[in-house]
């Protein structure tokens, strides 16, 4: 309930927050938020990979070949 509280105060307060930050700030800001997508999700990758369930996995199927 709350994170619906502030998702809707954030939606809602977005447009003057555009305003006050300007193109530059906006600019920035998207960059800033991008980059942070990016990590997330090279780190999603980074943990499938390093997987110990997986690695175990892969270890015993390529010691039966």
């Amino acid at each position: 309930m709350v994170m619906a509280v502030v998702t809707y105060a954030v939606s809602r307060l977005a447009g003057r927050g555009a305003k006050f930050m300007g193109t530059v700030g906006m600019n920035a800001m998207t960059r800033s938020m991008s980059f942070l997508t990016m990590c997330i999700g090279v780190q999603f990758v980074v943990n499938g990979v390093l997987d110990p369930e997986l690695l175990r996995a892969l270890r015993v199927g390529l010691s039966i070949r």
